[in-house]
């Protein structure tokens, strides 16, 4: 039964991991784009790391993977946050002259 529930949590999460990469892909502003990446993404490593753990995928290796879960799910907010900040930084105009001209030609839109 073990075996059975860590496969379809492992599933679960690496189907919630395709729906951000599609959400990240159709999304059109960048704003948007990490939110899909943001929300999704931690969410899918943490339940693949538990179906590995249920399925005994790694059996010695436990608490790496609930230390590398933990990371994620730690640094992705911070990540996906400071990305988020940059971008409405150069899409509000308060960055230098070096960048002026990548937002003028439309590459970050939000």
């Amino acid at each position: 039964m073990g075996e059975l529930s860590g496969a379809v949590l492992m599933f679960v999460g690496a189907s919630l991991a395709v729906v951000s990469a599609i959400g990240i892909h159709r999304f059109g502003s960048p704003l948007a784009r990490a939110h899909a990446a943001g929300k999704a993404a931690p969410v899918a490593v943490v339940l693949v790391a538990i179906g590995a753990l249920v399925h005994g995928v790694a059996a010695g290796a436990g608490g790496r993977i609930a230390l590398a879960a933990a990371l994620v799910v730690i640094t992705s907010p911070i990540g996906v946050h400071v990305l988020a900040r940059a971008i409405r930084r150069v899409s509000d105009g308060h960055v230098g002259p070096e960048a002026q001209g990548v937002a003028s030609r439309g590459r970050y839109r939000s």
